[in-house]
């Protein structure tokens, strides 16, 4: 009789003698193969379920023998990679919508999107914006970044910017008590603790420097607290503190009492007003 595991034909090899040990160590928490230790164990298994006259000939304890199990391994094990024990557990994940106008305009979207890995957070920001006049598209922009923090501060970074077809992309992670970073041609790095410029951390309000995300470059600003008031969102006003940056990035900035990015506005070159609008936060406070 033949056998074909994996694209492995056994000569007089039942599929059973071979699926079972494998299950077996499934039934374990070992759904994915992560180690050669692992491997040995399972041809192990195999060999210890084959007996003449069922199987005469016993698999090679040899590193080539265990390439041959992977297909097999990958094949059994795929319905039960989800939820495996030792996965990091994932809690809600936490979503702020932004709507973009320049003046009265919409323009474009921002995300904000929360989750808690195990111990860490990771909080991934994208923006989109599209400018056009009778059909025809006259600008683009788009932002993509994710962050990952644990109790101690940054841990890792990522971003991309497509403005208009000008493109950068930016890598960085902590290295001891700093954090270094790539922007495709040139490397930095900056004491910790590092506070990206996407806004919906509270905390950066303490800074004297921002890692401004659209160029990475490191930008100095001075922050200040201008007062609480009504903000306007949607079709409702939340209570809201507003503070401006000064320095070598300007703009204003929105959170409410408990520390939630509510609003942003800033001036660009032809002298326009760029709004961020939380659309989502009218209807998270009425909950």
């Amino acid at each position: 009789m033949l056998a074909i595991c994996g694209g492995v034909v056994l000569t007089g090899a039942p599929l059973d003698c071979i699926a079972a040990p494998a299950r077996d160590l499934i039934g374990r928490g070992a759904a994915l193969i992560r180690s050669a230790s692992e491997l040995v164990l399972l041809v192990q298994h195999v060999n210890a379920a084959m007996t003449p006259p069922e199987f005469p000939m016993r698999l090679p304890v040899t590193p080539a023998s265990y390439l041959y199990l992977l297909p097999l391994l990958l094949l059994l094990t795929r319905p039960v990679a989800a939820g495996l024990p030792g996965e990091p557990p994932v809690t809600d994940i936490e979503l702020q919508q932004f709507d973009i106008y320049r003046e009265d305009r919409l323009i474009g979207t921002h995300t904000v999107s929360r989750r808690v890995l195990d111990d860490r957070l990771v909080v991934e920001s994208s923006t989109r914006i599209r400018v056009s006049l009778l059909g025809f598209e006259l600008y683009r922009f788009q932002y993509d970044a994710r962050e990952t923090w644990d109790a101690s501060g940054l841990l890792q970074l990522t971003a991309s910017v497509d403005d208009d077809g000008e493109q950068l992309s930016l890598e960085g992670q902590r290295q001891g008590d700093r954090f270094v970073w790539t922007d495709g041609s040139e490397t930095h790095s900056h004491a910790m603790p590092v506070y990206p410029t996407n806004h919906w951390n509270i905390d950066v309000l303490g800074q004297g420097a921002v890692l401004n995300t659209l160029t990475g470059r490191i930008n100095s600003v001075t922050i200040h607290d201008e007062g609480e008031e009504m903000l306007a969102l949607a079709d409702s006003q939340l209570p809201a503190t507003r503070y401006r940056y000064d320095g070598e990035l300007r703009l204003l900035s929105w959170y409410d009492p408990e520390g939630r990015w509510l609003a942003m506005s800033f001036t660009v070159d032809d002298g326009s007003t760029i709004r961020y609008q939380c659309r989502s936060c009218s209807e998270q406070a009425r909950l």
